[in-house]
């Protein structure tokens, strides 16, 4: 994400997958790095019809990040 950032400048980045199984994987992953995540990154998970401050142990459908 940093270098995504670097790259292309401070835009949203937005990740949802095609399986719920493969965006369980990636809220996983972002939960296993999310004290490293949290200090650069806002992340928000899309449940319930809305956008969500991220928390770990809640299933989203998507996820969207933006550099502080």
């Amino acid at each position: 994400m940093n270098a995504f950032c670097d790259h292309y400048g401070n835009h949203f980045i937005y990740a949802e997958s095609s399986t719920a199984a493969r965006t369980r994987l990636y809220q996983m992953g972002i939960a296993r790095l999310w004290e490293a995540i949290s200090l650069d990154f806002d992340v928000w998970g899309y449940k319930d019809d809305s956008w969500q401050d991220f928390r770990i142990n809640v299933n989203y459908e998507a996820f969207l990040v933006k550099r502080k």
